[in-house]
């Protein structure tokens, strides 16, 4: 299939603040888990009453299991957003598989989530004895904490089974959170409400954006009828998690001076399991033509800031770590072999990895200004061709 001939734009941000104390980042790992999300069959449906698989029937086994998102972070709260295409003359505001070659023709659909947990001995349960339902954009599933991180002192933990106790310092209870990773199933659920909706000859494409504070994910998923021909929609994940809290402490970044002394304030990750090749560039402002970076604040009636560099790491495919210019400003990816963070089989995909770092040319760029809480955002993005 010739893929040449398309050219999407995709944005996500990460928003770094400096000066107060740090929480802890976060993160969003997408693994389609065997799920068919590039040639999902959308012909029949499978429900109209979303309240009604608000149950205790885990539904991962429906031809539209999605896969699933693994979470590590801080308690918080997910939204499910519409990451387009934008279907025209909906009914229920949900969301669709829309038709490549006109959004007013498109099926209707929404999701059944489940969350689960996966212990440090690699054990998965039932977090939630029921479904979740995201019916509509804006609809939100609750997460618990999930991560490897240790306590350091004395107080309460998990052990390894996910058995709560009291740390003593040197017993059991050691891990901060029962979970070493959150775990959210998707399933998509079929209805039957349509327009202008062709049973030959045509590709159906659905775009979600998963969003917590810190990590932001972007899935597609690919739709088919009888027969699919012509120009094939785009298949890709686009992840973006920030590494550090919400806020830097202004030490650790005046002591961030050079590019191999970097400070990591997040990952990126594009995977495309169609096998569409993806460039990622990093910018200053969304319209994606400066590279000239600067942390502000407003005071008053007085706008202040610093300038500080982005450099990114890639991963995979290999390469050094570069600092961001217009002149040296695209990361594209490669095929490669992706595994499930949890183990088990592995899938052939395009492949961008990599991490984001920022540092100071001198910590004497931040001389002279006055308190306060200066923030920036870096914008990644992605071109799909």
């Amino acid at each position: 299939m010739d893929h040449n001939l398309t050219l999407r734009i995709v944005l996500i941000l990460l928003s770094i603040a400096a000066i107060l104390l740090p929480l802890t980042g976060a993160s969003l790992i997408y693994d389609p888990n065997g799920a068919s999300i590039t040639d999902f069959y959308i012909l029949t449906s499978d429900s109209n009453n979303p309240a009604g698989l608000a149950n205790s029937t885990d539904y991962t086994y429906l031809d539209g299991y999605s896969g699933r998102v693994y979470y590590t972070g801080e308690p918080t709260t997910l939204s499910f957003l519409n990451g387009g295409p934008q279907a025209q003359n909906t009914q229920n505001n949900r969301f669709y598989f829309t038709r490549t070659t006109s959004t007013n023709s498109w099926r209707e659909i929404f999701f059944v989530t489940r969350v689960k947990g996966s212990y440090h001995n690699g054990t998965v349960v039932n977090h939630d004895p029921v479904n979740t339902v995201i019916e509509h954009p804006g609809d939100t599933v609750t997460l618990p904490g999930a991560g490897p991180q240790q306590l350091s002192e004395p107080g309460q933990g998990y052990n390894a089974q996910g058995v709560s106790g009291y740390y003593d310092g040197s017993n059991q209870y050691k891990y901060q959170y029962r979970y070493s990773y959150t775990i959210l199933e998707i399933t998509i659920i079929r209805t039957s409400y349509t327009r202008n909706f062709s049973n030959w000859f045509a590709y159906y494409e659905s775009g979600i954006i998963l969003y917590a504070p810190g990590a932001e994910t972007q899935l597609s998923f690919v739709g088919k009828v009888y027969f699919s021909w012509g120009q094939g929609p785009d298949q890709y994940t686009f992840s973006v998690n920030r590494t550090v809290g919400d806020i830097i402490p202004l030490e650790t970044l005046t002591s961030k001076t050079s590019l191999s002394n970097s400070l990591l304030v997040g990952t990126l990750t594009y995977q495309s399991f169609f096998q569409d090749q993806g460039t990622v560039g990093f910018y200053a402002d969304s319209a994606g033509t400066s590279t000239s970076f600067n942390f502000e604040s407003s005071i008053g009636s007085n706008t202040y800031s610093f300038p500080y560099n982005v450099v990114f790491d890639p991963q995979t495919p290999g390469g050094s770590a570069v600092r961001i210019s217009s002149s040296n400003n695209g990361f594209t990816s490669a095929s490669s072999t992706v595994s499930s963070p949890m183990g088990g089989s592995s899938t052939s995909a395009q492949v961008l990895e990599g991490d984001i770092r920022i540092y100071l040319d001198s910590a004497a760029v931040v001389f002279g200004k006055p308190p306060g809480e200066y923030s920036s955002i870096i914008y990644c993005l992605l071109t799909i061709n």
